[in-house]
């Protein structure tokens, strides 16, 4: 039951991002976003009246920084919303799905400008103007002050600079991995690979080619004999499905306190100064107070198996101001929901 229970909430734990900044830079806004049904809104701080009802759904927001909501109403425009007065401020056209960068410690929005691909900072201010469009952009597995970009079957490395990011290494490939994984012999040599293409690069550690292989690789194994060419590698046969494990309870992780009493529930942290109660057919996901997932659970019985799934058009998102121990979702969702925040 748990395990079908957990696939339900992994669906929202990898969007859970739109929430994510912290009470005490919040605090300066008048206004957050929360979300009803998988579709986000904007609720008023200061009275806890709904000021943008719930339209934009939560997979397609994008979290820059604690002021501004970022929605996609389409796959090629956005709309700011500032948290200073709840009203959008622009729009522009998106890139790709991958929207968020975060290069060297900076978090950045990938957007597109004039057919090149452009990164802006938090403020949206445009930092970064790239020689073409990419795909998407990351610094995965680099050292720090490099990234690169990809577009469709090519890959570009660059160098962060003062000014502008300079292009170090453009060649056809997929992806851009560590040599450290394959147990590279020399790592000051080989200490990249880009590979999924016609050919295979090895790279040094300032990303310049060491060595050029003309065959195509795929696959782990295949990089490993490429790179350890003494060494005798076998694919392994095994393509089955791993057991789940359920790891224990993370020390912020919101949970159940004692028995259900009166047909209600509550939940509190074990560091955290607020109880949350709610019918007992309600169901609390968190391990973060900016991050609060709560949803109306049902019993399925098929096969001799009964699970717990939840509902999608019955859930709401929203923060925890644990300072006053309140839910910063609009009142009369609370009271739908039947939701009453206290004091431990």
């Amino acid at each position: 039951m748990l395990k079908n229970e957990i696939h339900s909430v992994v669906k929202y734990i990898i969007i859970l991002f739109f929430l994510g900044c912290s009470i005490v830079a919040r605090a300066q806004y008048p206004y957050e976003a929360f979300s009803f049904g998988g579709k986000t809104g904007l609720v008023a701080l200061a009275n806890l009246e709904e000021v943008m009802p719930p339209a934009y759904r939560m997979w397609d927001n994008i979290e820059l920084n604690s002021r501004y909501l970022i929605v996609r109403p389409r796959p090629d425009t956005i709309i700011v919303f500032d948290k200073m007065t709840a009203k959008p401020l622009t729009g522009m056209n998106v890139a790709t799905i991958y929207t968020v960068t975060k290069l060297a410690g900076n978090i950045y929005l990938h957007a597109r400008k004039g057919g090149k691909s452009v990164l802006l900072d938090s403020l949206l201010n445009e930092r970064m103007l790239l020689p073409k469009t990419y795909d998407e952009c990351l610094d995965r597995e680099m050292a720090a002050g490099y990234f690169y970009a990809r577009k469709q079957d090519s890959i570009d490395v660059f160098r962060l600079g003062k000014e502008k990011p300079e292009r170090l290494v453009s060649v056809r490939g997929t992806n851009l991995t560590s040599a450290a994984s394959y147990n590279s012999p020399d790592p000051d040599k080989v200490a990249y690979i880009i590979y999924g293409g016609p050919a295979t690069y090895l790279l040094d550690r300032r990303f310049k080619i060491s060595r050029k292989i003309d065959s195509a690789v795929s696959a782990g194994y295949q990089l490993y004999q490429l790179i350890n060419p003494q060494k005798e590698v076998y694919a392994s046969p095994y393509n089955g499905e791993y057991e789940e494990t359920i790891p224990p309870p993370a020390p912020g992780a919101f949970v159940p306190l004692g028995n259900i009493t009166a047909g209600r529930i509550s939940y509190a942290s074990a560091a955290g100064p607020c109880k949350l109660t709610m019918p007992e057919d309600c169901a609390l996901r968190s391990e973060d107070p900016r991050h609060m997932l709560v949803y109306k659970s049902y019993i399925v019985k098929k096969n001799g198996y009964t699970s717990t799934m939840m509902s999608d058009d019955r859930s709401w998102m929203f923060v925890l101001d644990e300072k006053n121990c309140r839910a910063l979702l609009p009142v009369k969702y609370q009271e739908e929901l039947g939701l009453k925040v206290d004091a431990k």
